[in-house]
């Protein structure tokens, strides 16, 4: 059984947020805001690390990733801990 709550929020925010949200229901309208949210926060948080880091060190980076990945691929599960 689900339960459900409610939140106050101004009128004139409602109204703002109708206009985006259409036909959707307020909880996939709000689950989507949400997860775009989260993505584009990600990627902010991305950006920045990229511009700390020299083309050389992303390299090297992208390199052990890669590399790590494939270990973790050749590895049965109970192997990974």
């Amino acid at each position: 059984m689900s339960k459900y709550t409610s939140i106050t929020i101004k009128r004139e925010v409602k109204e703002k947020l109708e206009k985006f949200k259409k036909n959707k229901s307020w909880d996939e309208f709000l689950m989507n805001l949400l997860k775009e949210y989260v993505r584009l926060k990600k990627i902010e948080a991305a950006k920045k690390l990229e511009k700390s880091f020299t083309k050389e060190e992303l390299k090297i980076l992208e390199d052990v990733i890669k590399r790590e990945k494939l270990k973790w691929k050749l590895k049965k599960p109970e192997e990974l801990f």
